[in-house]
């Protein structure tokens, strides 16, 4: 499989979940934007991103979250965030998000050549910017470009881990 093909059996994937957790639980995500505003998916990403680099760093011991879900829900907060910036449907942005594949392989690319170590300065440009909008606003472009910049980081991470077994 290309990592093209993975890519986008992986946003597939993603579309399913977030229909089924939505059906479970309501949209207790948006609910929460609403309330809180980007605060709250900030939050929770960078939940996220702190399991990620546990689960890196050492042994994994309790088995209800692998790196694999980790990474796709790191994704997946970060579409449904953007999907909020712009009042968008989840599904219209996610299939714009897999349009845009082109445009960010090279850095896709980039992780999987540079593996966990590219990954974490991506990661961290991108929070710094959300961080920054809770200090001050910022154009819509500049934070669904480091949203997409998680989501397009936590898939090829994904990817690399499945392809290497560390997972």
């Amino acid at each position: 499989m290309t990592n093209i093909e993975h890519f986008k059996a992986i946003t597939e994937q993603m579309a399913q979940i977030y229909e089924k957790k939505n059906h479970d639980y309501g949209d207790s995500f948006t609910q929460s934007l609403n309330k809180f505003g980007i605060v709250a998916a900030i939050v929770r990403m960078e939940d996220k991103r702190n399991r990620l680099e546990s689960l890196i760093d050492k042994k994994q011991m309790v088995n209800d979250e692998s790196i694999i879900d980790t990474l796709t829900d790191l994704a997946n907060y970060s579409i449904m965030t953007a999907a909020w910036v712009y009042e968008k449907p989840y599904k219209e942005l996610l299939d714009a998000f897999i349009s845009m594949y082109d445009a960010f392989c090279n850095d896709v690319e980039d992780v999987f050549e540079g593996g966990v170590e590219r990954a974490n300065v991506i990661f961290q440009e991108s929070f710094e910017v959300l961080e920054n909008t809770l200090k001050k606003e910022l154009p819509k472009y500049i934070v669904s470009g480091s949203l997409i910049g998680i989501a397009y980081t936590s898939i090829a991470l994904r990817i690399k881990a499945e392809k290497e077994a560390w997972c």
